[in-house]
């Protein structure tokens, strides 16, 4: 039995997949991080415990046996279905001094359905928090009775964030591949059909404060390259945007971190061409290369032109220019593509794909995502008013799965032709041609660094592949699920009738009416 004086509060990220396997993930949460960093020492005049569990490394949660007096999931939509299932395990459960858990859900999914996570909790954030909002929401979810429900929001989004250090100790380094990770910058100006970051984050980019992001760095191990999470670590291409990221480059040298990162090919070719005109001689590739940068994950998405109405597209041509800069400086790519995009797109046009990412572009890594209607974006609104999504089976929405209508592929054709790709990217024949084996001994010290890192990896994700395949395999169908829930509907016919033209439009930082109790 625990103390009057001690109030328990248990951070929870579950996983739809790895909840019985523990397996090794690729990153740690840096979400779960940052709510353990915010989380106030005392609360109501008790002594706050705050408890970390993250699925995909430890295996299910119980609450039964946890009992907490708060109950915290973030999850994206994947997790959701594992999210209703804990929650409902805790409505039947009781914290460790007898009483109702209460239930807070926030990250992605619940922030762009909320009428749906309230029907399986007390509370829902939407967005961000910064840490008095933190506070608050956990006195407000303390207070609640059993049968309340409510939805709060961020009221003003900050301009410059300003946090404390994310809180990794409750992290086991050996259960993830790349950790911890950090993130200099939220949100995302291209409002793309098939993206909620607009959503979650709003359309003004904005920066962690530099001295804030010192502090978080100073605390995190210089051994094994950082991964910076930021959606666009270039911010955009105005000067002031350009020079608070090369003074992020500098300070992430200064430590003695080399760092991958994530951005969008038009930004950073427009923002490389403004700074060699504006300064003789300077490349913006050189100074991230020489500041440490050793990877960029680039959202090519497609190689059609105009496919899609893509605003942060640019020509093959020139995207290929920028890779081999990137190449050529030591920098790897990670080129990111999307089946489905246009509605032109047939299976041969997989093969033309195939042959950019090996022999055109010589990619480092290769992700390809089927076209998926994440809730949030607009092409979940659009999909679900005009009937074009099928399946509203949460689990589903991996981009491996085909969920929504495609004028020219079937689902089955859709889903054959990405196994297909990533089949061929990570075959022996493909690595042989992406880092020309045969000549290695003739190339510069740029394209060297690249390979003792990209051949190995690619080996371990050749196995990966073919292992993933093999479980695939061994899965049985499931069950279409041709409707979401009238809550989800509720939302959807919500959000067209604001305004149905704007996606951009549909964020904002108003804080929402109390929601009523959902029966």
């Amino acid at each position: 039995m625990r103390s009057e004086a001690q109030i328990v509060i248990d951070y929870v990220l579950p996983d739809r997949r790895h909840a019985e396997g523990r397996l090794r993930a690729p990153m740690p949460s840096y979400t779960l991080a940052l709510l353990l960093a915010q989380t106030p020492a005392t609360l109501n005049g008790c002594r706050v415990v705050a408890r970390v569990h993250d699925e995909q490394v430890r295996g299910r949660y119980y609450p039964r046996i946890e009992q907490p007096d708060i109950l915290c999931l973030t999850y994206l939509t994947t997790g959701a279905p594992r999210a209703f299932e804990i929650s409902e395990e805790a409505r039947a459960a009781r914290s460790h001094a007898g009483t109702p858990i209460k239930i807070v859900h926030g990250g992605v999914h619940a922030t762009c359905l909320p009428n749906e996570a309230l029907l399986h909790c007390n509370l829902v954030v939407r967005g961000e928090i910064t840490p008095p909002f933190h506070e608050s929401i956990l006195g407000r979810a303390l207070a609640m009775r059993p049968e309340e429900k409510d939805s709060v929001r961020l009221e003003f989004a900050p301009a410059v964030i300003r946090r404390p250090p994310a809180d990794w100790s409750w992290m086991r380094r050996k259960d993830y591949i790349l950790a911890p990770t950090t993130q200099t910058s939220v949100g995302c100006p291209f409002h793309c059909d098939f993206c909620s970051v607009t959503q979650v984050f709003g359309a003004a980019m904005r920066a962690v404060s530099e001295e804030g992001l010192r502090r978080e760095l100073e605390l995190l191990p210089r051994k094994r390259v950082l991964a910076i999470i930021d959606d666009n670590f270039l911010q955009g291409i105005q000067p002031r945007q350009i020079e608070h990221c090369m003074r992020v480059a500098e300070m992430l040298h200064e430590l003695g971190f080399k760092w991958v990162t994530e951005a969008t090919v038009r930004t950073l070719i427009d923002a490389r061409e403004r700074m060699m005109r504006e300064r003789s001689g300077f490349d913006l590739i050189e100074f991230f290369a020489k500041h440490g940068c050793r990877g960029l994950f680039l959202g090519i998405e497609t190689i059609q032109d105009g496919a899609g109405g893509l605003v942060k597209q640019k020509g093959a041509d020139e995207t290929l220019e920028l890779i081999r800069c990137c190449h050529s400086n030591g920098i790897g790519i990670l080129g990111a593509f999307v089946l489905g995009l246009g509605s032109d797109e047939t299976p041969e046009y997989a093969k033309r794909l195939l042959e950019f990412a090996i022999d055109k572009a010589k990619l480092d890594f290769a992700q390809f995502s089927i076209n998926t209607p994440m809730p949030g974006a607009r092409n979940f609104l659009t999909g679900t008013r005009d009937g074009t999504i099928f399946n509203f089976d949460w689990e589903l929405y991996d981009a491996e799965h085909c969920v929504m209508r495609h004028p020219k592929m079937s689902p089955e054709q859709l889903e054959e032709t990405h196994r297909w790709l990533y089949e061929q990217f990570y075959g022996y024949r493909s690595i042989g041609k992406r880092y020309d084996l045969m000549s290695l001994g003739s190339l510069s010290s740029g394209i060297w660094r690249r390979a003792v890192v990209g051949i190995p990896a690619n080996l371990i994700l050749h196995r990966t592949n073919r292992s993933w395949n093999d479980r695939i395999d061994r899965e049985d169908p499931r069950e279409i699920v041709p409707e979401p829930h009238p809550a989800v509907l509720r939302h959807v016919s919500d959000a067209l009738g604001n305004d149905p033209c704007r996606p951009g439009e549909l964020f904002d930082f108003r804080p929402p009416k109390r929601a009523a109790v959902v029966q």
